[in-house]
């Protein structure tokens, strides 16, 4: 496996074990973010690869 498949495959184990979640921003624009970080957004939705969690802080 090369280097993008080895930082891809990263990228993913980190969405399963919840460190990078999915969020969706006021404006309707999605990212993703560490899991830590998330709490210092305010009026946004995230999304978890575990639990569908729809949060609005």
């Amino acid at each position: 496996m090369g280097a993008c498949g080895a930082e891809l495959s990263s990228f993913i184990e980190n969405i399963k074990v919840d460190n990078l979640v999915l969020y969706q921003e006021e404006d309707g624009k999605y990212n993703w973010i560490e899991s830590f970080e998330f709490e210092n957004l305010d009026n946004c939705k995230m999304f978890s690869w575990k639990i569908n969690r729809d949060v609005t802080s």
